[in-house]
């Protein structure tokens, strides 16, 4: 019990280090990019890197959007951990085994995640 504890210690430090680094970027990247010595401005600086999504023409990229730049890979890796977090959980408050967990973190993480993202970006705030 005591290494499941110490997972989610870990994983909730991974979510709060990438919330922590996303909100840096966005509101603080001169001084960021100045004392990380940043040369991928298009990767990190979220002025410029939303363009990585989008192809010359204005088409979009075949990319995953998840892993166009810092702001959204940080932001996955975080609900990632969240997740997983999820994942370990049910199963022990349930007394399921662990591979039930696989199946909690394939429906909430691969699944539902993405899924209402989806709905609330696409279809209710815009």
């Amino acid at each position: 019990m005591i290494i499941y504890i110490l997972i989610i210690i870990l994983l909730l430090y991974i979510a709060m280090l990438c919330r922590s680094l996303v909100h840096t970027i966005l509101h603080h990247y001169p001084a960021f990019s100045i004392k990380w010595k940043i040369k991928n401005h298009q990767w990190w600086n979220p002025a410029v890197s939303w363009k990585n999504k989008y192809n010359a023409d204005g088409t979009r990229n075949k990319k995953m959007v998840q892993f166009s730049d810092a702001f959204h890979t940080f932001n996955t890796i975080e609900l990632g951990a969240y997740a997983i977090i999820i994942a370990i959980l049910i199963p022990l408050w349930l007394g399921l085994m662990w591979y039930f967990g696989v199946g909690v973190f394939i429906i909430t993480g691969v699944i539902l995640m993405p899924l209402f993202f989806n709905l609330g970006y696409d279809r209710i705030f815009r």
